[in-house]
């Protein structure tokens, strides 16, 4: 079972967690935590892996957008991780295996992964800045540009001073799937 930590705000906007989570046995992905942030006045949200960083963003999201939030996720993963890495049908199953069964919970005050969530929303907003607004970026060329992006947080089962959430996210579906 996959866990999505919600920050406060995040969790106001979807009202439906876990009080109690249950144990994540089995899975092979990693957690996520996701936050809500706002930018020209539109609600955006950012989601991050645990084991790797890897990273989606959705935005100018309302909260109808929401009703069936864990199809949303699931769907928001694969497509970035399409983009970003070309994953293979056989890869595309697997993901939606691990992901297949997804609750809610709580923040879990991640501090590693909450500190770099912040730096990435405030390198989507510096990039919006120079764009010209939200409006003319999308959410895979935003998850993109973030995962190809050299992060210095060090993670759990990762000797290296410095990596790239792509390449992270690529070694572990490897790994999981020896190939």
């Amino acid at each position: 079972m996959t866990t999505v930590f919600c920050s406060n705000k995040l969790e106001q906007l979807i009202g439906i967690i876990a009080e109690n989570p249950l144990p994540d046995l089995g899975n092979k992905l990693g957690n996520w935590n996701g936050h809500l942030f706002i930018f020209d006045r539109k609600k955006n949200l950012i989601f991050m892996n645990d084991k790797t960083a890897y990273t989606f963003v959705l935005m100018n999201i309302k909260k109808a957008d929401l009703k069936d939030f864990k199809k949303i996720f699931k769907e928001s993963l694969i497509n970035q991780l399409y983009n970003d890495l070309k994953i293979s049908e056989r890869q595309e199953i697997e993901v939606r295996k691990w992901v297949s069964d997804i609750q809610l919970a709580r923040t879990n005050n991640n501090k590693k992964i909450l500190g770099t969530i912040n730096d990435f929303i405030q390198t989507i907003k510096a990039i919006a800045y120079e764009q010209g607004g939200l409006t003319r970026l999308t959410n895979l060329s935003l998850g993109y540009g973030l995962n190809n992006y050299i992060i210095g947080t060090k993670l759990e089962g990762v000797k290296k001073s410095y990596s790239v959430p792509k390449e992270l996210m690529e070694n572990l579906l490897r790994k999981l799937l020896g190939s």
